[in-house]
């Protein structure tokens, strides 16, 4: 299944985390019922920590990783969008991973 970019985010601007949250909110309303998601940004250059963050990040630890790698692709994405993209990830990842023991301070 092959999603827009440009449609999902129906004229928003881009960079926004509103648009991140339209872009995540369609990934994980179509997640249960697709084998494969494509997302695709023809035509489009994002370079925002925001909406990336908002789309991506809280992506991650939204939905089971695995099931991320092997659902979700990306197609059209400017080669320094999805570097930026897979910072914010992994930073996501790391920062949820420092945070799986909590602190009692009682």
């Amino acid at each position: 299944m092959i999603f827009s970019i440009k449609k999902i985010t129906a004229g928003q601007w881009i960079a926004t985390r509103d648009a991140g949250e339209a872009v995540r909110n369609a990934i994980i309303s179509r997640w249960p019922k697709s084998k494969v998601i494509i997302l695709d940004f023809k035509g489009l250059i994002i370079a925002s920590v925001s909406f990336l963050d908002e789309a991506f990040g809280l992506l991650v630890i939204s939905l089971p990783l695995y099931e991320i790698k092997n659902k979700l692709k990306v197609k059209n994405m400017d080669k320094n969008d999805y570097i930026l993209m897979n910072q914010i990830i992994s930073s996501r990842l790391k920062q949820e991973a420092v945070n799986l023991i909590e602190l009692d301070d009682s």
